[in-house]
């Protein structure tokens, strides 16, 4: 046997072996509503809403709980079939958008029906509030399965990341600086990009009192974008040449700023 088949057999073996003993699940909130600041195109009729989870992003989350959980315990048996507060932890920021995104990811991790249920023989009084109102009947709404909660409903905690994202505060301001190194180049582009900006300020009426920069390019972006996700109609002239642009633009400017 030669010393790449032996080798080649080593690695092989160490592979049947391995165990899987930790996950870390990193991620983003789903869709949202637009975030414009100076009100480009729809977003005041959205603005109500500014940056919160849209319905689209919950399905986003919902169907990622729904692989986790195909793969983590469908498959590998990783997790309980059931929620186990010794096995799994969830943190999100403060950002509505990111906790209920993490409300709706666990959703699909743990659906209806994985719900603890109540003891059998319960007394029926433990199941409503310890004091008198006048619709307790002494034994409160009926649950059909006696879950806890309606169809077996799981409700899991999610806790404040903020003790781990500590050394960010001042980040936005970190960001400015660092865009502000760059003004040179940002003048550059925004010469480069002239027609373009006019184009979109005829396309999407901005108003003429507004600079047309690439930091307005990239608050367009993220009205076209959500709206896109949001089913909400665009300008029959908008391309998809013109979405790859902007979406060009937004990304060398957030490169720019969080280098």
């Amino acid at each position: 046997m030669t010393r790449t088949a032996v080798l080649s057999l080593v690695v092989l073996a160490a592979v049947v072996q391995c165990q899987l003993l930790y996950v870390a699940n990193l991620y983003r909130h789903g869709a949202r509503y637009p975030i414009s600041p100076i009100g480009l195109y729809d977003s005041k009729e959205t603005a109500a809403d500014s940056g919160e989870l849209c319905a689209t992003g919950m399905r986003q989350q919902y169907n990622l709980g729904r692989y986790l959980r195909r793969d983590y315990i469908e498959n590998q048996k990783f997790l309980e079939d059931v929620f186990n507060h010794s096995s799994l932890e969830v943190f999100s920021t403060a950002s509505l958008r990111t906790v209920v995104s993490a409300y709706c990811q666990l959703y699909g991790l743990y659906p209806d029906g994985t719900g603890p249920r109540l003891p059998e023989g319960l007394n029926p009084s433990f199941l409503v509030p310890p004091f008198n109102i006048s619709s307790n009947d002494g034994k409160g709404v009926p649950v059909e399965g006696d879950f806890g909660l309606p169809n077996g409903f799981q409700p899991i905690p999610v806790h404040d990341a903020g003790p781990f994202i500590e050394n960010c505060v001042g980040v936005d301001l970190l960001v400015v600086e660092e865009i502000s190194k760059h003004s040179g180049e940002l003048a550059a582009i925004d010469i480069h990009y002239t027609s373009f900006y006019l184009r979109m300020k005829q396309i999407f009426k901005i108003k003429s009192d507004i600079e047309l920069n690439i930091v307005v390019m990239v608050e367009l972006y993220d009205v076209v974008a959500a709206d896109r996700y949001l089913g909400r109609p665009l300008p029959t002239e908008f391309t998809n040449a013109d979405y790859l642009t902007l979406r060009h633009l937004t990304q060398y400017l957030m490169l720019t700023g969080y280098s």
